[in-house]
C-alpha cells in the first residue's frame, strides 16, 4: 500500500511471483510469474523475469515509457520527483564503484527509467556467472546505449525529493 499511496496518480504495473495473490486487489494490475528454475547470481534471474514482467505488461497496456523501482523504495515527493526523469535519455539511479576489484563499477539497479523498449533491451541480457551480479545489468547498458547520454539521478536528488528506503 505505500507503492500506491506514494504514486497515487500515477498508473502502477506490479510484477511479482504466483501465490501472492492475496496481497493485491482486484483493480490492481499485477503480472503473477512463475518462478524460474534458475535464480541467478544474487538472485538476478528473479529480478530479470519479474522486471522483464512489468515492462511487457506496461507496452501491452501502450505505455511507452516507463520507471522500474524497488518495491521497497518510494518517492517523498511524486510530482518533484517524476521531473527529474529525463524525457528523451534513460535514467538510471548511479554507479558504484568498487576499487581493487577487475569489475571497477557498475550501475545500481534501484530504479530506471526511459523508453519501454529501452528497459526492455537493457534487462535482456544472458546470464553468466560473475561474482557481482550487477555486471550482467551493467554489461547489457554499455552494449547497448554506448552511444547516448544517460541521465544519472542522483546528483539530482535532495532533501526536499528524495527517495525513502523502507527497508
Amino acid at each position: 500500500d505505500r507503492i500506491k499511496l506514494s504514486f497515487s496518480g500515477v498508473p502502477i504495473v506490479f510484477s511479482t511471483w504466483v501465490g501472492s495473490e492475496e496481497l493485491y486487489k482486484q483493480d490492481d494490475i499485477v503480472v503473477y510469474n512463475q518462478f524460474p528454475s534458475e535464480s541467478g547470481v544474487g538472485n538476478t534471474n528473479y529480478q530479470k523475469v519479474t522486471t522483464l514482467g512489468g515492462l511487457y505488461k506496461a507496452k501491452e497496456l501502450g505505455y511507452t515509457r516507463a520507471l522500474k523501482i524497488r518495491s521497497d523504495m518510494v518517492p517523498t515527493n511524486l510530482s518533484e520527483f517524476i521531473g527529474l526523469l529525463s524525457e528523451d535519455k534513460l535514467t538510471l539511479f548511479s554507479w558504484h564503484f568498487v576499487p581493487g576489484t577487475n569489475v571497477k563499477a557498475y550501475v545500481v539497479d534501484y530504479l530506471m527509467a526511459g523508453d519501454i523498449d529501452d528497459l526492455i533491451k537493457m534487462w535482456s541480457f544472458d546470464l553468466r556467472y560473475t561474482n557481482i551480479p550487477e555486471t550482467m545489468l551493467t554489461n547489457s547498458i554499455v552494449k547497448n546505449f554506448e552511444d547516448r547520454e544517460i541521465s544519472y539521478l542522483i546528483n539530482k536528488l535532495s532533501d526536499e525529493n528524495s527517495i525513502y528506503w523502507i527497508k
